[in-house]
């Protein structure tokens, strides 16, 4: 029976030592925050798509007779190779020759015939 009571004293105990820490405003405004951003990073990490997720490029490009990439958001980046911009990190494309090489140079526009018509 003494056991039981010391038990008892020792949850009223607690639970008193607890209400009385809930009851400080500080204490449970924090809590109240840290829980909120527990959770929140919890479900953040649900949502994200995982790295084995992520669908690999599934559409291909036909190399340009030159072999020579480009990337369409910054012209002056040319690689012998498909990749990544190594400024925006977009796909390289394959960069496109102008018909005769004659007069092309690098201020020529050339426009395609749908271009053209719009």
């Amino acid at each position: 029976m003494k056991t039981m009571n010391k038990i008892e004293n020792v949850v009223v105990n607690l639970w008193s030592a607890i209400a009385s820490v809930i009851r400080n405003r500080k204490i449970r405004t924090f809590g109240i925050i840290f829980l909120v951003a527990l959770a929140a990073f919890r479900l953040g990490g649900s949502f994200s798509p995982k790295s084995t997720e992520v669908a690999a490029h599934d559409h291909v490009h036909e190399e340009d007779e030159n072999g020579m990439w480009t990337c369409s958001m910054h012209p002056q980046i040319v690689l012998p190779e498909p990749g990544q911009c190594p400024i925006c990190h977009m796909d390289l494309i394959p960069m496109q020759t102008g018909g005769s090489g004659a007069d092309d140079d690098e201020r020529s526009l050339t426009l395609s015939n749908s271009a053209i018509r719009l």
